[in-house]
């Protein structure tokens, strides 16, 4: 599929789109919330919240309601655009596919999920019987568009970056104690108890000069176990699940941010630290090395080798000058996910399946 640049429709246009993504809390709503400071007015049917498996299924079925009655009121909307991950919300998603094309809607696949590949792997004739009904997939780096166009996505397959909000920078009180940010789901696949593991081997290395803050959901009774446990009180700080000034907060008060995970689409978490001026330690799984690239603007581990994670740890603490250069160009790296940019770029995928 071929898109002009020329083709870039009229902001009133926005009455077009209908976004269909999860209420709950993550990176996909992370980035439907950006899009809903550009989107004039932002249409958009949740289609997922957090709860019981009870409180799920009753929001899944009210949510299919209300799009179809969405559909049949809103004669304007013409692409439906929908966020997925995989698994259980990639199954979720088949039904609103299938809603909107019934009403004849162009219909835009976007996959934000660092499992995506094992997942159709495992359902490939099921999951390509859904694929093949949508006009556009959407994923979220090159490494990912690769993917897609070796199964056979390659004419109707795009790259659309993860979107940023301008960052909120305030002045931070200094300490003699340098922060290190984990933000994310608290998972064994995000690295979050390797990182644990790390510093409890590293204790006495560790203690007085740094202190890691813990923002996220889901095993947060493991966590704080480990804590209790091994006396890490003073070391890690488990700061809840934030959001708004508080997330903005956590970014201006810390001094890197690290997210050693072994399964990634392409973290918002990592935009925004680089945003805020954070050097970044990640690894380089699913769309990672499309933002990040090592020894330029940040640093690659491998996953679950905590001794090398202790060291670029000690790396980013001992040589200011090194980290300096790395936060520099991080910074201009930014500057192509800025929510502007990307309007941009949705601007004419819409443009285009309008017009056809």
């Amino acid at each position: 599929m071929i898109i002009s640049k020329n083709e870039i429709y009229d902001p009133m246009d926005d009455h077009n789109i209908l976004f269909v993504g999860p209420k709950g809390k993550g990176g996909i709503k992370a980035v439907t919330d950006t899009y809903s400071t550009e989107f004039k007015p932002f249409k958009i049917i949740y289609s997922q919240r957090d709860g019981s498996r009870m409180t799920k299924t009753a929001f899944a079925f009210t949510a299919y309601v209300r799009f179809i009655i969405t559909l049949l009121k809103d004669r304007k909307i013409k692409v439906v655009h929908i966020h997925s991950s995989a698994r259980g919300s990639f199954w979720r998603k088949a039904i609103f596919i299938r809603i909107a094309l019934k009403f004849k809607k162009k219909v835009i696949f976007h996959s934000h999920s660092g499992s995506f590949k094992d997942f159709y792997n495992s359902n490939s004739d099921k999951v390509r019987k859904i694929l093949d009904r949508c006009d556009v997939i959407v994923a979220l780096s090159e490494q990912w568009k690769s993917f897609f166009n070796s199964i056979g996505y390659i004419s109707n397959c795009i790259v659309i970056n993860n979107p940023i909000v301008a960052p909120s920078i305030t002045p931070r009180a200094t300490d003699n104690i340098k922060h290190i940010l984990f933000l994310g789901k608290i998972c064994p696949e995000k690295g979050v108890f390797d990182m644990l593991d790390m510093i409890i081997a590293h204790k006495s290395d560790l203690e007085g000069k740094v202190c890691f803050h813990i923002a996220g959901n889901d095993q947060i009774d493991r966590l704080n176990n480990i804590i209790n446990e091994h006396g890490l009180s003073s070391l890690v700080k488990y700061e809840g699940w934030v959001t708004g000034e508080q997330k903005n907060q956590l970014f201006n008060d810390s001094d890197m941010f690290i997210l050693p995970s072994y399964i990634e689409g392409v973290p918002v978490s990592i935009l925004e630290a680089m945003s805020y001026g954070l050097p970044v330690i990640a690894t380089d799984v699913g769309g990672v090395a499309s933002v990040v690239t090592h020894g330029q603007n940040g640093l690659f581990i491998t996953p679950g080798d905590k001794e090398q994670m202790f060291e670029a740890i000690k790396l980013l603490l001992n040589d200011e000058a090194y980290k300096n250069r790395l936060v520099a160009n991080a910074l201009e790296t930014c500057e192509n996910y800025k929510i502007s940019r990307v309007k941009e770029s949705l601007s004419q995928l819409y443009a285009n399946l309008i017009d056809k």
